[in-house]
């Protein structure tokens, strides 16, 4: 685990694929995010981009992209892109679509990648909101600092104003994990 957190870390972009069974995410992916979820705490993908694909025979799509796309706003990345990719039919039309929602979601992920600032409003507001939420709720800590609250006050996260000074100071707070995550 410790090998696949820092390769998550270290890459330019993350694509998170699941199919989609009895209309949610696979038991392996649950897994994964559940032994990742303290990282929800740590806001540590800041700002990466993230782009979610699932496929499914139709159902379910749109609760698994509420879940991921939570999963990982709490975590500190940013989704560019979503494309459920419609399965089991034998429509050529549907094959076609499939390769168009390819091609958007590689240009998303290209224009993420070319421009690491640039946040959709809602997405920004998202993401301020848990920043802010996480920074009022680590301050708590100060009397007894936990392992989130030092890892908050040694990268500086209780001085930024917004996410957006998370996203401009990753690369440092990234390259800064070492082992600990």
């Amino acid at each position: 685990m410790p090998e696949l957190k820092k390769m998550i870390l270290m890459a330019d972009v993350l694509l998170i694929g699941t199919p989609i069974y009895a209309g949610n995410i696979t038991a392996q992916m649950k897994l994964l995010l559940d032994r990742m979820s303290y990282w929800m705490h740590l806001m540590c993908l800041c700002g990466k981009p993230t782009a979610l694909l699932t496929s499914s025979c139709g159902n379910g799509a749109n609760f698994v992209k509420t879940y991921l796309s939570s999963a990982v706003k709490f975590m500190g990345g940013r989704e560019v892109s979503f494309q459920n990719y419609l399965v089991f039919t034998e429509n050529d039309v549907q094959e076609v679509e499939n390769v168009q929602r390819t091609e958007e979601m590689v240009a998303d992920i290209i224009g993420a990648l070319n421009d690491p600032t640039h946040i959709g409003e809602r997405e920004r507001k998202d993401l301020d909101y848990i920043f802010h939420s996480m920074q009022k709720n680590m301050k708590l800590y100060e009397e007894e600092p936990n392992f989130e609250y030092r890892f908050w006050k040694h990268n500086g996260f209780f001085e930024f104003e917004s996410y957006m000074d998370v996203i401009m100071n990753s690369e440092r707070i990234i390259s800064d994990f070492g082992g600990t995550l």
